[in-house]
């Protein structure tokens, strides 16, 4: 991971809270570093449970960071590859925090927050100039949101999911292997047997030397959900390979808490498989008396 930020207070604020359709939408912005915050939004049910929702962190894939999560582009509604994902679990239950990751969206250089594999390329160069990387400090900042997650009065802890898709899949994943405190993750567009991770950024000290089949066997044996479309840039022969490779190291690890699901898809997600996955793993633990 190279050189770490020091920990400091996360100093949360909401800018905007509004009533939507089934659920309350907030923004908010938090600190991340000394003298750095992200944004973030925040979908949460109407009426929460006693004891607190589960909670899902989302890390976006390629585009202009957290927006399309909660249907919208540039400020006017769309709906796109994330499927509204962030809205629709919130509408189902759980409560989800999406934030942008490092060159995109609020938290970009580029006009309309939509970079280029190149513009990630410049930034992750400058963090390795610091003795890090942008994929290092991507991890680092979802390890601040579970943060965020665990102080918020409406969430139980103890069910706290993590999803990502593409090069969020590979944040989402570091996230997994280095923080116990998820319960469950999913990933999207993910498995491969090359030798690099999904996504411009890579960690240096591991590029060419470990893959994304790799970084699943640190989450094992806690469960995890890899999907696979079956018309993405990752051909499915190579996906199906490197995922029975995955369910391998599970079953050395005595767990079969490794679900493997092939769509008819291409870089997007699967909703329906997910959401019944995560109500699986996370909507069915015991309530809090």
């Amino acid at each position: 991971m190279g050189k770490q930020p020091r920990r400091t207070a996360l100093r949360p604020e909401v800018l905007e809270r509004r009533r939507m359709d089934g659920y309350w939408r907030e923004k908010i912005v938090f600190d991340v570093e000394a003298d750095l915050s992200a944004s973030a939004w925040l979908c949460r049910p109407l009426a929460p449970r006693r004891g607190g929702e589960p909670a899902v962190l989302f890390c976006h894939g390629p585009g202009p960071g957290k927006d399309p999560l909660v249907g919208l582009w540039q400020g006017e509604p769309c709906l796109e590859y994330h499927k509204l994902v962030a809205v629709r679990l919130a509408q189902a239950g759980f409560l989800t925090l999406t934030y942008d990751r490092r060159g995109h969206g609020e938290r970009s250089s580029v006009a309309d927050g939509h970079p280029t594999d190149a513009d990630l390329s410049e930034l992750d160069a400058f963090y390795q100039g610091r003795g890090s990387s942008l994929l290092a400090m991507d991890i680092w900042d979802g390890r601040r949101a579970l943060d965020l997650l665990a102080a918020h009065d409406d969430v139980d802890a103890a069910r706290v999911g993590c999803m990502g898709i593409d090069a969020g899949a590979t944040v989402a994943a570091g996230i997994a292997a280095l923080d116990r405190r998820v319960a469950a993750v999913a990933l999207t567009s993910f498995v491969s047997e090359e030798r690099r991770f999904p996504g411009a950024a890579q960690l240096p000290m591991l590029n060419a030397r470990a893959n994304s089949v790799d970084l699943c066997g640190l989450i094992a044996p806690d469960p995890l959900l890899l999907q696979i479309p079956m018309a993405d840039y990752i051909p499915v022969a190579d996906a199906r390979r490197a995922a029975r490779r995955v369910r391998e190291m599970y079953r050395f690890a005595d767990s079969d808490a490794c679900r493997i699901v092939v769509f008819d898809g291409v870089l997007e997600l699967d909703l329906p498989s997910l959401t019944d996955w995560l109500h699986e793993q996370l909507d069915t633990k015991e309530q809090p008396s």
